[in-house]
């Protein structure tokens, strides 16, 4: 079994340096040493590799799924789609973290971080940084229990990139968001 060898919150390789929020978890700057480039876009608000809960903004609404999606069931042909735009939405991050351990081996650093969100039962996230590398290796874990209330959970990686165009994979398939999908 492998021990931390430490709980330093910035770490590096012979091409990048980073820092990791030991308040909220993730990671506050991904600087690359080679290009001259701090990666992480610190007007997000979020660190990157940040875990984020959402939820509808009223916890007491009385028909929650209603409010993302409904279903118009007197009708059979030609039925509008059923999401619902409009929702107002309740995101929030961990509260604390638990704890931060550093890990070094020859093949590199690894670092995990476990946190604290009310929502979920056990959050792990680890960053491994490759000795050799020019990569960053990122993972995440939870559980979360199996309600019905709706929500979704989802990890943000908000880079520094001026112009650039998102593409998703989407079973096998590059595309960008609303110029390859098709009209609802």
């Amino acid at each position: 079994s492998l021990e931390p060898s430490g709980a330093e919150t910035v770490v590096s390789n012979g091409r990048y340096l980073l820092e990791f929020d030991a308040q909220r978890g993730g990671v506050r700057s991904l600087y690359d040493k080679q290009l001259k480039w701090e990666w992480v876009d610190a007007t997000a608000g979020r660190p990157l590799h940040s875990f984020v809960h959402e939820t509808l903004a009223d916890p007491n609404d009385p028909e929650p799924h209603e409010r993302l999606y409904h279903i118009d069931y007197s009708t059979t042909l030609d039925s509008p789609t059923g999401w619902q735009p409009r929702w107002a939405a309740a995101r929030t991050g961990p509260t604390a973290v638990r704890s931060h351990k550093v890990y070094r081996t020859p093949l590199g650093v690894a670092v995990e971080q476990e946190l604290e969100h009310p929502a979920v039962r056990h959050l792990a996230q680890r960053v491994f940084l490759p000795a050799l590398g020019d990569y960053i290796d990122c993972e995440a874990e939870w559980d979360m229990g199996a309600g019905d209330y709706p929500e979704a959970t989802y990890v943000l990686f908000p880079f520094n990139l001026r112009g650039a165009t998102g593409r998703l994979n989407v079973g096998g398939v590059q595309i960008v968001q609303g110029r390859d999908q098709l009209r609802a």
